[in-house]
C-alpha cells in the first residue's frame, strides 16, 4: 500500500483503520494529513450531527433518582455532560445541576446557605452529609432493635409474673397450685402404671381408658370417595363412630374410623340385596396378626344422613362378626380425617427394595461403555484447531492429575501427532470441590452432518395396525 499520511502517528492509525476505513477518510474530501483531522471524519460519520438542544435539554432535566447515592447520580452527570458543548461553563453547569438535582432537601438548603459554591466544595459536602445521613439511619435501626427486644422481656417478665400468681387445677398432679411446671409435683416422676414421665397415676389417661380402648390395623387394598359430617365419639372406649346409610338397602349402619387401617369392612349380612361380590383373595391380618380371609369386594352406595350426600365406597366382605370399619385413605378422603403432611417425616418401610444393593453393579465407580464404535461424518470444510487456553496455575496439579485419571479410565487417551480438528479444553469446578473437564468443540460442531429422523408421536402407534388389538 502506497504512503497515504506523512507524519508518522498518522501512518500508524492507517494500518490499524484497515483500507474500509482509510477509503472512507479519502473519500470524505477533507484534509486528512494529522491523527487530529482523520479522528474527526470518523467521528462524524459513526456519531453523527449532534443536536445540542436535545442534549442541553437531557442535562438540565437530570434529577437524583430515588436510592441512588451521589456518586452514581454523579457519575452520570459527568457522563452527560460530555456530550454538551459547555466548554469553559462545564464546571459552573456540573455544579448548578447538583445543587438543583439532589434529593434531600436538608443538603440543597446547606449547599444555597454556604459561602462557598465551587464545584469540589459542593461535591465534598454531598458526600459528608451522605455518609452522615447512612450512618444515622443504621444506629437508629440498633436502637430500635434493642428497645423492641426490651419490651419483648418486660412483656415476658409480666407473664410469667402473672402466670405464677395465678392457681389452677393441675391435669398432671391432680392437685392445685400456681400455673408452672415448677409448681408440679408430678413434674419429673414416673407413672406406676404407664411408666411414662411427668404425671402420676391417679391421673393417667391410660389407666381411666382401660384395656379395652384398641385400633385395628388391617393390611389390604382400599377405595375411597367424597366427604362425610356425621361423626360420634364414645369417650368410654376411645372409638371414633360415623353413622352412614346403606342407600340399596336404606339401613343405617355405624362404621368405626380406624386410622391404622387400610381396608374399608362390611359385613355379609349387612351387605344389601342385589349387590355383586367380586372374588378377592386378599388377606387380612389384624395387629394381633389374627388372620382372616375375605368372601370378596363389592361397591356400595352410602348416604350420610346429615346432609343426603351420597358417595361409592369399596368394602371387603367378611363373613366373621366384627365392626364395620372405615380406613384411613376412605376416612381422609370422606374428610374425617386430616394428615398434615407437613409435620410428618417420611420413612421407608421396607415395602421398596434398596436399588444400591440390588444392582451394586451399577453404582460401582467404573464407568460403563456402549459396544462399537460411533462415526461422526463432517462436511467438506477446512478443519480448525482452536488455539489453546492457558490453566490456571493454581491448579495445574489438579488438572494434570485429573487428565490422568480418565486416561486411566479409558475415557481419553493421550495423542502426540498433529491432528486436523482440535478443540478448547473447559475446566470447570463442581459443588463438591473437584474438577470437571470437558471440551468446546464449537467449530466441529457446526461441521458435523446430523441424521434427521421423525420422531413418532402416540397417534402413529395408536392407529397402527399392531395395535388393533391392544387396549389402553
Amino acid at each position: 500500500m502506497a504512503r497515504r499520511f506523512d507524519p508518522p502517528n498518522a501512518l500508524l492509525l492507517e494500518k490499524h483503520l484497515g483500507e474500509p476505513a482509510v477509503k472512507l477518510v479519502e473519500s470524505s474530501g477533507k484534509e486528512h494529513t494529522t491523527v487530529t483531522q482523520i479522528l474527526d471524519i470518523l467521528e462524524s460519520h459513526c456519531v453523527g450531527t449532534k443536536n445540542e438542544l436535545y442534549h442541553d435539554f437531557v442535562f438540565g432535566t437530570a434529577d437524583q433518582k430515588e436510592g441512588e447515592d451521589f456518586d452514581t447520580f454523579l457519575a452520570r452527570l459527568r457522563s452527560l455532560e460530555k456530550v454538551c458543548n459547555f466548554e469553559e461553563l462545564k464546571d459552573r453547569m456540573l455544579r448548578n445541576r447538583l445543587v438543583l438535582g439532589i434529593q434531600n432537601n436538608d443538603t440543597r438548603r446547606k449547599l444555597l446557605a454556604s459561602t462557598e459554591q465551587t464545584l469540589e466544595s459542593v461535591i465534598k459536602l454531598c458526600k459528608s452529609e451522605e455518609r452522615a445521613t447512612t450512618t444515622l439511619q443504621k444506629i437508629q435501626a440498633e436502637e430500635a432493635v434493642n428497645v423492641n427486644e426490651i419490651a419483648k422481656r418486660s412483656h415476658r417478665s409480666f407473664k410469667d409474673t402473672k402466670s405464677a400468681t395465678r392457681s389452677v387445677d393441675c391435669k398432671y398432679c391432680g392437685r392445685r397450685h400456681a400455673a408452672r411446671k415448677e409448681s408440679c409435683k408430678a413434674f419429673g416422676k414416673i407413672c406406676n402404671f404407664c411408666k411414662a414421665e411427668n404425671h402420676f397415676e391417679a391421673v393417667c389417661l391410660k389407666k381411666k381408658a382401660g384395656a379395652h380402648a384398641s385400633t385395628h390395623a388391617i393390611a389390604g387394598e382400599t377405595s375411597d370417595h367424597e366427604s362425610i359430617d356425621q361423626i360420634t365419639t364414645e369417650s368410654s372406649s376411645q372409638k371414633v363412630f360415623a353413622r352412614l346409610v346403606l342407600t340399596d338397602s336404606d339401613a343405617e349402619a355405624k362404621f368405626q374410623v380406624d386410622s391404622g387401617s387400610t381396608v374399608n369392612i362390611l359385613r355379609r349380612d349387612m351387605l344389601p340385596q342385589g349387590v355383586p361380590i367380586t372374588a378377592d383373595k386378599t388377606i387380612l391380618t389384624s395387629w394381633t396378626n389374627d388372620v382372616q380371609t375375605v368372601l370378596g369386594t363389592a361397591r356400595i352406595m352410602v348416604r350420610n344422613p346429615k346432609n343426603n350426600k351420597k358417595y361409592k365406597v369399596m368394602f371387603h366382605i367378611v363373613d366373621k362378626e366384627r365392626s364395620l370399619i372405615l380406613g384411613l385413605r376412605a376416612s381422609v378422603a370422606m374428610g374425617m380425617i386430616t394428615i398434615n403432611q407437613g409435620n410428618i417425616n417420611a420413612m421407608n418401610t421396607g415395602g421398596q427394595i434398596d436399588i444400591l444393593k440390588e444392582f451394586p453393579g451399577a453404582f460401582d465407580d467404573k464407568l460403563g461403555s456402549l459396544l462399537g464404535v460411533q462415526h461422526l461424518k463432517v462436511a467438506e470444510v477446512r478443519p480448525h484447531a482452536s488455539p489453546v487456553r492457558r490453566v490456571p496455575h493454581a491448579i495445574h496439579t489438579e488438572v494434570k492429575a485429573e487428565l490422568d485419571a480418565m486416561v486411566k479410565k479409558r475415557v481419553i487417551e493421550a495423542v502426540d501427532t498433529p491432528t486436523p480438528w482440535e478443540s478448547n479444553m473447559v475446566v470447570a469446578k463442581k459443588p463438591n470441590g473437584k474438577l470437571r473437564i470437558c471440551i468446546d468443540p464449537q467449530r466441529l460442531n457446526e461441521a458435523l452432518q446430523r441424521e434427521s429422523y421423525l420422531m413418532p408421536t402416540w397417534r402413529m402407534y395408536f392407529h397402527s395396525s399392531k395395535m388393533l388389538d391392544c387396549s389402553l
